[in-house]
């Protein structure tokens, strides 16, 4: 998978099929829609694309900041998207004037003027940009009014609970690793590096290690 950090390092020729979003988790949910993406950029003989944002959204918008955790890094989701057959990866630099960007004026001018994208995959609950005015524009027909095709895919269930981003972070928070494993369908981890502590391993009969974690917004259960 290729990363690129401007839009401008990506080839006019590519054309691909695309999908947007934070794709924290990358669970089973988020893996229907890449399905379907790489299904997609196959049969129109192109690649696809996945577009996302650092910093997240919320962090430049300041929403909850303090209670913001992520169930990936980004190095791990990057990993588990090229995993998932994702052939590139953009990430658009997040800042507050970005934010002021319509949905109309990103599909014109990021989809349609420097991607040239030939369809878009999506998820149920889907949506980017901002407001225009009171009104959310929808970006089915925005998209189709410059003859893209866009295809959203249906919640995904397991014993009958919609997978979301969300209620796997709920379950993490919760120590409900299990849960939150069958969700993301691989075992949830932590990475950073062992550091000294109060010793504390040595009183209670077993090893202990401390744990400095490489990427502070990560969730802790």
């Amino acid at each position: 998978m290729k990363i690129y950090r401007s839009i401008d390092d990506i080839s006019d020729s590519i054309k691909p099929v695309a999908t947007i979003g934070t794709f924290d988790g990358v669970h089973l949910g988020h893996r229907k829609v890449i399905e379907h993406l790489n299904l997609i950029a196959k049969e129109r003989h192109t690649e696809s694309l996945i577009i996302t944002f650092e910093p997240h959204p919320r962090i430049v918008l300041n929403k909850e900041v303090n209670k913001l955790r992520f169930i990936n890094n980004p190095s791990e989701k990057a990993k588990l998207l090229d995993r998932a057959g994702v052939k590139h990866l953009l990430v658009l630099p997040f800042t507050y004037d970005f934010s002021k960007i319509t949905a109309r004026d990103f599909i014109k001018n990021y989809l349609i003027n420097k991607l040239h994208i030939q369809a878009m995959t999506v998820g149920y609950d889907h949506h980017f940009g901002r407001m225009d005015g009171e009104k959310v524009e929808d970006v089915t027909i925005l998209l189709r009014e410059y003859g893209i095709a866009v295809e959203r895919i249906p919640e995904q269930d397991i014993e009958n609970v919609s997978v979301s981003s969300t209620k796997i972070r709920k379950a993490i928070m919760e120590g409900n690793i299990p849960l939150a494993n069958r969700f993301l369908t691989y075992r949830y981890g932590l990475c950073g590096t062992v550091v000294h502590g109060n010793k504390i391993g040595r009183t209670i009969g077993f090893p202990t290690a401390n744990l400095m974690l490489s990427y502070k917004l990560k969730l802790i259960p």
